[in-house]
């Protein structure tokens, strides 16, 4: 079975146990977001949520599409914009989908946009420029910074109260899925890439 596959079958399984749970949080939500995140590290969160927003996840990825058009690899730079249908994929889920947010300012806490966004984007950048540097020790150090940054904007939203833990993993299984469909679409399918 195909990654994609598996992925937005655990999005999908995940989203329906939600519904049945009426959208409450669950006892491992709750759990978790008791946890109490030293006040020192407030601020370092708080950063890594702003820089992870809508506004600096677009001008990011419009800055992939130039450099990779740039470079001339075309079918790379299309795939960048499935950055673009992940946030329309995502804001979509969130209004049909209706979950309370921990603080309950709103009804757009499921799935994460800002974990959704950032796993996209990452992966787009993985797969589109740092996949293929010669570099090994550059790669390396690539490879684990963004890896590690959807942990952290999961990690963060949860310390700032925006999330419950399932909002943050639905994110991650939200936005793998649409990263791998979308390379693999691109990849193999559209006959502009033939």
């Amino acid at each position: 079975m195909k990654k994609q596959t598996i992925t937005s079958l655990l999005f999908i399984f995940l989203t329906g146990l939600v519904f049945f749970n009426q959208k409450q949080p669950f006892n491992i939500d709750l759990i978790v977001n008791s946890f109490q995140f030293p006040t020192f590290t407030l601020p370092f969160l708080q950063f890594i949520s702003n820089i992870t927003d809508t506004i600096p996840i677009a001008i990011a990825t419009l800055f992939i599409f130039f450099y990779l058009r740039k470079n001339n690899k075309p079918k790379q730079s299309l795939f960048a914009l499935i950055v673009l249908i992940g946030a329309i994929l995502v804001k979509t889920l969130k209004l049909a989908i209706s979950r309370a947010r921990p603080e309950n300012i709103d009804y757009q806490s499921f799935p994460s946009g800002h974990v959704t966004m950032t796993t996209v984007f990452c992966s787009v950048l993985y797969l589109t420029i740092i996949k293929d540097l010669k570099n090994k020790t550059t790669k390396l150090i690539s490879t684990i910074v963004i890896i590690l940054l959807p942990i952290l904007v999961a990690i963060s939203r949860l310390a700032l109260n925006h999330h419950w833990f399932t909002d943050t993993i639905a994110g991650f299984l939200l936005g793998i899925s649409v990263s791998l469909i979308g390379y693999s679409y691109i990849s193999n399918h559209h006959k502009l890439f033939k």
